[in-house]
């Protein structure tokens, strides 16, 4: 029951960053969710996952580097921030 209430808190997590906009966090975020949960919780993932989709084919070049740039440096990946923030 545990591992659901933290996959249920993380697809909550993943739905916010949506909502607000960081879609590059959420789709990773979700990705990870997705590879670890079954049933109607995996199907929820799949869902926001598809959602993040559209939204990163509707995004700009230069906002989608800047997230992708700015959850590399959140992740500590110096040279990956560095290479997406140089491509705007």
């Amino acid at each position: 029951v545990a591992a659901a209430d933290q996959t249920a808190a993380l697809l909550e997590q993943g739905e916010a960053l949506l909502q607000e906009g960081r879609v590059v966090e959420a789709q990773d975020l979700l990705m990870r969710v997705r590879a670890g949960a079954t049933g109607t919780d995996r199907d929820r993932a799949v869902e926001l996952l598809a959602a993040a989709d559209r939204r990163l084919r509707n995004m700009g070049e230069a906002e989608s580097s800047l997230q992708k740039a700015e959850l590399a440096l959140v992740q500590g990946d110096l040279r990956k921030a560095d290479m997406h923030a140089n491509a705007v």
